[in-house]
């Protein structure tokens, strides 16, 4: 390798407009790497066809376009060997330079805006690591991703009424390792949910969720103590051509109007694997709690959100809708 004009994998560069989250519609070129160290099972990127472009390629295909931001995305961006080597380029030509990532490494200081998405099918990994700033959070609403079952001692735990289904991954087979990286792909977690019965008692007094639903709220409210961000954002999932939206704005609008607090303290089968999604955000006791009632008559909220300054948006990747390339 010519170390004064280094490698990188890229599945494609294009300008467009920025499709989702606070950037949207914002003009931007697309720097999409391959490779990831996750295998979400929803992923709509094939980051595994790519390219060997050398970097001097890269940079004179960027004389094509007039946009001067940079989104640097992927796959897993981070994971790319030689990234700094091509940001320091980019930034030398005067490039403001983003970044969309899953947020489980340290993002180069080049980068002038972080946008991260905790995966909550990997809920585990971001107990002990990960990022506390960023610019922008987007969570995939993948309620079935983030534990494969609920309780199945009552029926009003299921979870039918689902927009989407979805499996749990099953692993990673058919992903070749990225030896010249130092983080290895790691196949989803995979862990069992119980509700414990003073939980059940408030998931019945509130029928409108699921216990799914609860505990992805539970992943996405620890994300938000845990990263410090100016946007919280929940993006609904597709698969198969069809979009959980409602689903999504309904999450949504229980984690801002705090009439459910999703950091109740949950159990999880494995403990010692897993470790509670709870003490993501301290040993701390909620300051918001619903007081069971029945089918027939909400529980009563005491006190307020867990954290009043942090409001959760709606973002959709709009290009798709909009036709945009």
């Amino acid at each position: 390798m010519n170390a004064l004009n280094p490698e990188f994998r890229i599945v494609e560069i294009f300008e467009s407009l920025q499709g989702e989250g606070y950037n949207t519609g914002m003009p931007a070129i697309f720097i999409r790497l391959g490779r990831c160290d996750l295998s979400c099972t929803w992923c709509d990127t094939d980051y595994l066809k790519y390219e060997v472009f050398p970097l001097l390629q890269i940079l004179t295909q960027l004389e094509r376009y007039s946009a001067r931001t940079i989104i640097i995305t992927g796959g897993e961006p981070v994971i790319h060997p030689r990234l700094t080597v091509l940001l320091d380029a980019l930034k030398a030509r005067g490039y403001r330079l983003c970044i969309e990532t899953n947020g489980l490494h340290p993002v180069p200081e080049q980068i002038d805006y972080i946008a991260t998405s905790p995966k909550a099918c990997y809920a585990p990994r971001y107990q002990d690591g990960g990022l506390s700033q960023a610019d922008e959070v987007r969570i995939v609403v993948d309620v079935d991703g983030l534990l494969s079952e609920v309780s199945k001692d009552d029926a009003s735990l299921t979870t039918n009424h689902l927009d989407i289904g979805g499996s749990m991954p099953l692993g990673v087979d058919n992903i070749n390792a990225d030896m010249d990286s130092q983080y290895a792909v790691e196949p989803a977690s995979t862990q069992v949910l119980h509700a414990p019965s003073h939980i059940q008692e408030k998931i019945r007094a509130c029928p409108v969720i699921s216990a799914k639903e609860r505990a992805f709220m539970q992943f996405a409210q620890a994300m938000a103590e845990k990263i410090n961000a100016k946007h919280y954002y929940l993006s609904p999932l597709e698969q198969g051509g069809h979009m959980n939206i409602h689903q999504t704005i309904r999450l949504i609008g229980l984690l801002n109007s705090g009439l459910i607090n999703p950091l109740d303290k949950m159990s999880l089968a494995d403990d010692q694997a897993a470790g509670k999604l709870s003490d993501m955000v301290g040993q701390q006791e909620p300051q918001n709690y619903i007081v069971p009632g029945d089918h027939q008559t909400p529980g009563k909220v005491l006190d307020k959100s867990p954290n009043p300054l942090i409001h959760w948006q709606l973002s959709v990747q709009t290009h798709k809708w909009a036709g945009i390339e």
